[in-house]
């Protein structure tokens, strides 16, 4: 009897998604944290590390978003050097970090190129080719980091057959094709990858939107910010089932642990909470 109680406590049941619930060994996993961002437009994120632990320390987050760029992750931008080896270094330090933690991180993919590299650097309309490379490679990097999970992209305002199988996109003064969320979910999976995949909440919760198919499952994790429901309102949903939302777990990150910006969560660097982020504070700590 013993051995097998110690084997049973060996088991273990990765973070997954289980219908409208996110789940690890066997119980609720409840997202509670902040966007730190900086990556998506410089080499350097300021004072990421550091956001990153008053988030885990001094706020009781249990997860960071991290918003990046495919053309820094790679290399491709004039005047970066080692191939974008530094810049990796940067994300693997939060890694780490979270990881040590047992915490949870979201890689998204926020700044692409409209499908020419080290151009157009910008949030974009929607995924472009160089962005499945891009996910594939930082896939590979990170697939045996279980509580790292990955944001396939920012809100997108593409038709919805364009968003789910690719296509043509016009974008002002930008025309590039898009492989669609399938695509670049498949090439996550290709490597090896099961880390949990996210999806922005403006495309699965606008109406008709197709579902995508994934064995493991996937799911969305509601932005919020001043101008959006409380915390509390928030949801994650399986969407691999064709299901109507419905309430779940509340799992949410809000916007941003950065100064100076309209759902600015601090106003300084000393990290003193504006009163919209004194209200995300408080959310976290109950």
């Amino acid at each position: 009897m013993l051995a097998l109680i110690a084997g049973l406590a060996l088991f273990h049941d990765p973070l997954h998604v289980q219908g409208n619930r996110l789940m690890e060994d066997g119980v609720d996993v409840h997202l509670r944290g902040a966007v730190a961002p900086g990556l998506e437009s410089s080499e350097e994120g300021k004072n990421l590390y550091r956001t990153c632990r008053v988030l885990l320390e001094d706020w009781h987050a249990n997860c960071v978003e991290l918003p990046i760029s495919q053309d820094r992750w790679l290399g491709k931008v004039a005047g970066q050097k080692n191939r974008g080896d530094d810049y990796k270094h940067e994300v693997d330090d939060i890694v780490n970090l979270l990881s040590r933690r047992k915490q949870y991180l979201i890689i998204q993919l926020a700044w692409s190129d409209a499908g020419a590299w080290g151009k157009n650097l910008a949030p974009h309309s929607a995924p472009d080719q160089n962005s499945l490379d891009f996910w594939k490679n930082l896939a590979h990097r990170y697939k045996g980091v279980e509580h790292v999970m990955f944001h396939l992209y920012g809100p997108s305002n593409v038709p919805l057959d364009i968003w789910q199988n690719g296509g043509d996109v016009e974008e002002g003064a930008f025309h590039y094709k898009s492989p669609g969320l399938q695509k670049l979910m498949a090439g996550i999976r290709s490597v090896g990858a099961k880390n949990v995949i996210l999806v922005s909440p403006t495309d699965v919760l606008s109406p008709g939107a197709p579902s995508l198919s994934d064995s493991l499952g996937y799911c969305t994790v509601i932005s919020v910010g001043p101008a959006h429901s409380g915390p509390d309102q928030c949801i994650v949903q399986d969407v691999s089932a064709s299901a109507p939302l419905t309430p779940g777990i509340s799992n949410w990150i809000a916007e941003t642990m950065l100064p100076g910006v309209d759902s600015s969560l601090i106003s300084d660097w000393a990290y003193t909470p504006t009163p919209w982020g004194q209200s995300v504070k408080d959310a976290m700590a109950r």
